[in-house]
């Protein structure tokens, strides 16, 4: 994931990911474990995604690819 920290937009290089990326789901999450974004994603090596619309903090991004389950930290600036 980059850039991280990051402004808004984040890139989700999935290159390297296991599983079938059409089953795939992305969800972020905020340190009080709420749900604030998520997304189904297909077969796609990079995908972008926009929380600018969030406040700055850290948050969790968690990607669900149906053989393994990827977890990331961000940190949100603004």
């Amino acid at each position: 994931v980059f850039p991280n920290p990051g402004k808004g937009k984040f890139t989700i290089n999935m290159e390297y990911v296991k599983g079938k990326m059409g089953d795939g789901k992305i969800a972020i999450y905020n340190v009080l474990g709420e749900r604030v974004y998520s997304e189904a994603i297909n077969n796609q090596q990079f995908k972008i995604i926009n929380l600018s619309a969030l406040p700055a903090g850290i948050y969790f991004l968690q990607m669900n690819t149906g053989e393994e389950i990827i977890n990331r930290k961000l940190v949100l600036e603004k």
